[in-house]
């Protein structure tokens, strides 16, 4: 008995499909009128009536199975669609690039424009879903169909917004509004002052304690290798009717694990570790911060592993994926007992 455990994805279609045995052996479904035959893969096809050709080998015996053998409730469901229009676009502009944005009722949808950056949201969702007491916003990867022609690879997320009273006003906003510019007030001063002083500056204003918002999210850049984390998404939310300020969940985390993919290209992952900057947070910070506070993140670490061992992605290659994971484990070995502590 087999059943259906992936989709065969190439150039944006579904060329076949991946069976797991009970033993776990994998057998690759193409929809081909040829069987091709290799190593370590069995090569098989659709027929016309809407059976299963399975063939292992040129001795056995072609065996044909009703399709509805393979329904299964691991069966994974079809990449999410969201249809978009050219006109509805909204253009962000960041120092690594610019991105095309789309709000879809009560969503928010974005094309990856550099790589796999919807992957990147996606799997880091995965992981903070099992870190305690973290708030984040939950993304989840799709396809764009934009003016019902062009398809593109994105993800979707939804409003962190708890009522329509609310807005998000970034640390660069925090500052202006009191006439200050957030650069100049911290420029030339050592990083521990600075951190000291923005805690303060947010409590002292907005009576929002900043503190552990600050070094979870700069501890969890670290493990992704989130490149782009910045004042612009860096901030409070506030409700406009009440004037009160809450801490933001952590959200836009699209450039980690690599995810620019047409500048880091294919590199050695050691190689793109040493040339790999935090701009403008990063090292410098979250060495200050692990001297300065105590506070660790707690990881289930064995909900982490169970996901992870299960996780597929039929819309990004399969060493996009993998490549994703190894980085993961790899900085939470180097940073145990550091960064993070087991549940």
């Amino acid at each position: 008995m087999y059943k259906l455990v992936a989709q065969i994805i190439d150039k944006r279609k579904i060329v076949g499909y991946q069976l797991m045995g009970s033993t776990g052996s994998l057998k690759e479904i193409r929809k081909e009128d040829v069987i091709r035959f290799e190593s370590d893969i069995i090569n098989c096809y659709l027929n016309n009536n809407g059976y299963l050709s399975l063939k292992e080998g040129l001795m056995s015996e072609v065996t044909k199975i009703p399709l509805s053998s393979f329904k299964s409730k691991n069966t994974p469901k079809k990449p999410y669609t969201i249809y978009v229009k050219s006109r509805d676009t909204y253009i962000t502009t960041a120092s690594k690039g610019d991105q095309s944005k789309w709000k879809v009722g009560n969503k928010w949808v974005k094309a990856d424009t550099q790589g796999f950056e919807g992957l990147a949201e996606e799997f880091t969702s995965l992981f903070l879903s099992c870190i305690q007491n973290i708030g984040y916003v939950p993304y989840h990867t799709c396809y764009i169909k934009k003016d019902n022609k062009e398809i593109l690879r994105g993800c979707y997320s939804e409003d962190m917004f708890k009522n329509e009273n609310e807005i998000f006003v970034t640390i660069h906003k925090l500052y202006e509004q009191h006439g200050l510019i957030f650069e100049d007030t911290l420029k030339g001063k050592p990083t521990k002052d600075r951190i000291i002083e923005t805690i303060k500056y947010i409590k002292k204003y907005y009576n929002v304690d900043i503190t552990k918002y600050l070094v979870e999210i700069l501890y969890i850049d670290k493990l992704i290798w989130n490149e782009d984390r910045h004042p612009s998404n860096l901030g409070l939310i506030k409700n406009i009717e009440t004037g009160k300020y809450r801490v933001t969940p952590i959200f836009d985390n699209g450039l980690a694990f690599l995810a620019r993919a047409n500048h880091w290209g294919n590199l050695l992952l050691h190689v793109a570790e040493r040339n790999r900057k935090y701009e403008p947070f990063g090292n410098k910070q979250v060495s200050t911060l692990v001297k300065m506070y105590k506070h660790k993140l707690v990881i289930d670490k064995a909900l982490l592993d169970k996901k992870i061992e299960g996780y597929k992605n039929p819309l990004y290659q399969s060493q996009i994926v993998e490549q994703t994971k190894r980085i993961l484990f790899k900085n939470l070995k180097l940073q145990e007992g550091k960064l993070w502590e087991r549940k």
